[in-house]
């Protein structure tokens, strides 16, 4: 079943998902913190993780520029609405 987050709250996204075992779909919405988007990719290359929806995510202010995603178990991803451009660099890890 997906499990949909709201990280509107001053928890991290690895306590707010403490509970839930093998995630295969993850819909997030609100802020997402800097620990939160490397959490994203640990859940993605080392768990069930396959599809992802950040449509409603604001955009990451951090010293991750983009998320790497590649070699990832990701099948499914949808970004943010408030996405205004994709780096070259996020899209290189796609190809």
């Amino acid at each position: 079943f997906p499990v949909t987050i709201d990280s509107k709250n001053s928890d991290n996204l690895r306590s707010l998902l403490a509970n839930y075992k093998d995630i295969k779909t993850l819909k997030i919405s609100g802020v997402l913190k800097p620990d939160d988007v490397l959490y994203i990719k640990e859940l993605a290359t080392n768990s069930k993780l396959i599809n992802l929806d950040l449509k409603y995510a604001t955009e990451v202010k951090s010293s991750v520029p983009y998320f790497n995603l590649s070699q990832t178990n990701l099948i499914n991803v949808k970004l943010p609405e408030a996405m205004l451009s994709i780096p070259h660099s996020f899209i290189n890890n796609w190809i």
